[in-house]
Order: C-alpha cells, then structure tokens, then sequence
C-alpha cells in the first residue's frame, strides 16, 4: 500500500491515526500539555 502513496499521504495518515487514538482515551488520564517559560524557568 505504501508503495502507491505520497509522504504526505502517509504523514496524514499518521496524524489521522494518533487524533482517533487520542479520542478513545479516558478523561483520566494524564494530558500531554505545552511547556510554558515557566516551566523551562523551574528546570
């Protein structure tokens, strides 16, 4: 199958893949967050 599409297909399909795996995951779970100058103060 990978031989017949573009990288950008592929990395879109990447994308799409982790989106819907990140809708199933509970509410519980740990959220990956953005660093803020903050937290790169504290490091």
């Amino acid at each position: 199958m990978f031989e017949d599409i573009t990288i950008g297909q592929i990395v879109d399909y990447c994308i799409t893949y982790n989106n819907m795996q990140d809708e199933e995951k509970d509410e519980d779970s740990p959220r990956i967050r953005k660093a803020t100058q903050e937290d790169f103060d504290r490091l």
